[in-house]
């Protein structure tokens, strides 16, 4: 988290991608993790990562 970014929320570190935007579009809009990771250029990994962040830290 950094206050010049994404308002100071969770987002996958080197990126400004925010972990609710991955969320959302995972649990609601019900895109694949590897789907988001493509549309992003992400990798895998950091879309799990993000995934397991926000479900240790749901508040």
């Amino acid at each position: 988290m950094d206050p010049d970014y994404c308002f100071g929320k969770p987002r996958i570190a080197g990126t400004r991608m925010p972990v609710a935007a991955i969320a959302e579009m995972y649990l609601d809009i019900k895109e694949s993790l590897e789907e988001i990771a493509q549309k992003y250029d992400l990798s895998l990994a950091q879309v799990h990562g993000a995934m397991a962040y926000y479900y240790e830290h749901r508040e």
